[in-house]
């Protein structure tokens, strides 16, 4: 190790030892990154460092406070208490590689540092072709993993973003290319000072695609309902008239028992007369002739005020079915049809949250939703300090509309998986759905064609940037698979475990999942808690880095500790 290695392990570990490490704020790191901008003959104000929880998080830390709409020429992560520090580095360079970049990119470099045998060191770094500081950091980081981009590639995922943000007009009318919208939607995002990391967006769109059915549930005050209206006013052509044309936001209230409150009714006294509600119109204007390839997305605020059946049962069929909804009958009502079929480019997103004025999805719901859940970290809330602001969302009007067409095409087209995805899928949810199966509790058809979907566009939406097959099937059983549970402790006690041992032990064979977790169940035998072992104490310990699954098995270890009062639910974990 060099002197600087030494400077640079001795800076930290004071950090460390004051305990202002994991803290927010990016100043108790002036002294450390002028240390390091002198190191490699850079200005200080061409460094920025930050640190978070998990290698994820840099999608976030690195975009916020005075990060922001700026251009640095190093940026490094420090992840402390890292269990799996190789992949810890993988997922960091994986979130890094996104800010990579020339002209407008935020980075040159970004850097992954972490603590190896009790001293710190930077692991890995991911740059711009050509950029040299990972040379100069080689000689002080014998292990330093280094990775380089060519950012001037036209299927750079960063330069197609540069070029989307770059332009004040709209994007070519009519993009077939889906894979850099999430990109130049999350930098939309952030340009809005909405915080959301770059992997909600992506399941958010992706679900879109793969169900045009989607609920969003989580902490009250999330941005639940902002994104879905930013991605509608985002994606969709410019305000007419000041309001919104393409998209509704609905509240729903406690007293709608009928489907009168969604698709109005028709006047008893006046029999030309059709007294319609919002969201009939939103129907209607979907459905005109020449909007056939428009987003049209319809928000229901608090969608569990009341029963969802009640209100909402013959959309969820005709949603299904494709057959028309009947309205009334006998001659035309004003502009109203007898009848009216759910446009193929309807979107609806519903909002829930917790409490002890809502109610609880029904299986007829949930399986026919993807169920995003919104949570905030400690990285994630007061990394928002840093940069207060009110959210602008007029600065999203609009600049998404050129990808509207193909995401319209591609909701209602085929999604065929590659071989390798579909063997992959069929051997996870294949072990998904023997567990369920000894409980009672299996999935039918409509999921499995859901998730085969879901992976489709998911893939779609995110490379060439890291797309595992993994993380595809993680974010399903996550939302399609979890939220169906709901229940007492001997009801869910050994599911609950089952499921989390093949969402933590990413080396579970084949033989070892039939005999100690299938055959052992069937007997009536019980299986052990796979938190609380030594290996599944590390995975929980280090953020669920390492784990199978990460996003479902953190899910499950919550539902396994509120199971303690006795009672759980997918939504109030």
């Amino acid at each position: 190790m060099t002197t600087f290695a030494d400077e640079f392990h001795a800076k930290l570990q004071v950090l460390a030892d004051s305990g202002t490490l994991s803290k927010t704020g990016v100043g108790r790191f002036d002294e450390l990154t002028a240390a390091i901008a002198g190191h490699l003959s850079l200005s200080s104000e061409d460094v920025y460092m930050v640190s978070c929880a998990r290698p994820n998080n840099l999608n976030i830390r690195l975009t916020q406070g005075r990060a922001q709409h700026r251009h640095f020429a190093l940026g490094l992560g420090v992840i402390p208490n890292a269990a799996d520090v190789n992949k810890v580095v993988q997922g960091g360079l994986k979130a890094g590689a996104t800010f990579i970049g020339t002209e407008n990119a935020q980075y040159d470099a970004v850097a992954v540092v972490v603590n190896v045998s009790d001293r710190w060191v930077i692991r890995g770094i991911v740059e711009a072709e050509g950029t040299g500081i990972s040379a100069k950091l080689a000689a002080d980081f014998p292990d330093l993993e280094v990775r380089a981009v060519a950012p001037s590639s036209p299927l750079s995922r960063s330069t197609r973003r540069r070029m989307a943000l770059a332009s004040s007009t709209l994007l070519p009318a009519e993009s077939t290319d889906l894979s850099s919208m999430v990109g130049s939607f999350h930098e939309a995002l952030k340009a809005s000072q909405l915080i959301f990391s770059e992997e909600v967006v992506t399941r958010f769109c992706a679900s879109l695609l793969a169900r045009r059915f989607l609920v969003l549930t989580g902490l009250s005050g999330s941005g639940k309902t902002k994104l879905a209206e930013a991605f509608a006013r985002w994606v969709t052509p410019t305000l007419v008239t000041g309001t919104p044309s393409h998209s509704k936001i609905i509240p729903v209230g406690a007293d709608w028992t009928s489907s009168e409150q969604v698709l109005g009714y028709a006047d008893a006294l006046d029999p030309t007369r059709y007294e319609t509600k919002p969201t009939l119109d939103l129907l209607l204007h979907a459905a005109a002739a020449g909007r056939e390839n428009d987003v049209h997305m319809l928000i229901l605020d608090e969608m569990n005020l009341s029963h969802v059946e009640r209100y909402f049962s013959e959309f969820l069929s005709a949603m299904e079915t494709g057959a028309a909804i009947e309205l009334y009958s006998g001659p035309v009502r004003d502009r109203v049809p007898p009848g009216l079929s759910l446009p193929a480019n309807l979107f609806v997103a519903g909002t829930v949250n917790v409490d002890e004025t809502t109610y609880l999805f029904s299986p007829k719901v949930l399986d026919r939703a993807n169920v995003i859940e919104f949570r905030a970290d400690e990285d994630q809330i007061f990394g928002y300090l840093e940069n207060f602001g009110a959210v602008d969302l007029t600065v999203l009007d609009g600049k998404g509309v050129s990808y509207m067409t193909a995401f319209v095409q591609a909701a209602g087209g085929d999604a065929n998986l590659e071989d390798a995805d579909r063997e992959a899928v069929a051997e996870a949810f294949r072990r998904v759905f023997r567990i369920l199966g000894i409980f009672g509790r299996e999935f039918g058809f409509r999921t499995l064609r859901d998730v085969g979907r879901y992976v489709y566009f998911h893939r779609l939406l995110t490379e060439p940037s890291g797309w595992t097959v993994a993380d595809a099937i993680d974010a399903q059983i996550y939302q399609r698979v979890l939220p169906r549970l709901h229940g007492s402790r001997n009801q869910l006690q050994q599911l609950i475990w089952a499921l989390g041992t093949l969402c933590m032990n990413v080396d579970l064979t084949a033989s070892s999942f039939e005999s100690d977790v299938v055959e052992q169940l069937r007997r009536g035998g019980s299986i052990a808690s796979p938190f609380d072992t030594l290996e599944g104490a590390a995975i929980v310990k280090g953020g669920f880095v390492g784990a199978n699954y990460p996003m479902s098995a953190e899910k499950l270890y919550r539902m396994n500790r509120k199971l303690r009062d006795g009672f759980v639910s997918f939504m109030e974990a």
